[in-house]
């Protein structure tokens, strides 16, 4: 069995902790997007519709409208006009948001 040096151990420990902190603040931003579409969610409940976060990769947040707005003509508009720009500017980090299927 080969022992590990104090380099490894140390090297070991900061990788560790930069997935920690990877990790903790993508569950921040995460939490932080669920607000934002607390907000939207409003609306969209006022139409019958709803929103659901499925995703946070790469700073690009990925959506699934449902109910009457997953079905509905307008929904690229709402994406876009609606969810995806209240979401950037309240969360300017976001580069993107995606409808998925």
């Amino acid at each position: 069995m080969r022992k590990m040096s104090k380099h490894n151990n140390i090297l070991e420990y900061y990788v560790l902790f930069y997935y920690y902190v990877i990790n903790m603040e993508h569950n921040v931003l995460k939490g932080k997007i669920e607000e934002v579409l607390e907000k939207v969610r409003t609306g969209l409940q006022s139409e019958g519709g709803d929103i659901e976060l499925i995703d946070l990769k790469d700073n690009i947040v990925y959506v699934k409208l449902t109910g009457a707005c997953g079905t509905c003509p307008m929904s690229t508009l709402t994406m876009k006009n609606w969810v995806e720009t209240t979401i950037k500017k309240e969360i300017p980090e976001i580069k993107a948001v995606q409808a998925v299927e």
